[in-house]
């Protein structure tokens, strides 16, 4: 007789990384950027909390150049929750950009032509 076996199971996982920023939003632990493999990284994954799994969100848009060491703050109000990207560095230069996400689209802001000009290790 021969044995059934079944097909492997990919699971998706982030790749491991350091300086990165997370967030909670309605049931997900986000991450977004740091670095890995000796680069910057620009991906976004979601921990399930109750379904305890990662899951990559399909984000539509342009997301935020690769960066570490950057900020990240929530904002709700009547029109929604908005999540703020700022700064951070790529591990050549210093970023002075703002990229916000809602309801997974990015957006951007630009980049700044004030002061804060040297945002390294946000916290």
């Amino acid at each position: 007789s021969t044995a059934t076996s079944k097909p492997p199971t990919t699971l998706l996982t982030p790749h491991s990384r350091s300086r990165h920023q997370s967030w909670y939003h309605e049931g997900n632990v986000y991450i977004f950027g740091g670095v890995g493999g000796g680069r910057a990284l620009d991906d976004l994954w979601a921990w399930g909390v109750n379904l305890k799994k990662w899951r990559k969100p399909k984000v539509y848009g342009i997301p935020p150049k690769p960066r570490m060491d950057h900020a990240v703050c929530s904002h709700a109000d009547h029109r929604g929750i908005r999540h703020f990207i700022f700064g951070g560095n790529n591990g050549q230069q210093v970023l002075n950009d703002i990229t916000i996400l809602v309801t997974l689209y990015w957006g951007t802001l630009g980049e700044s032509t004030s002061e804060p000009t040297t945002t390294t290790a946000a916290a």
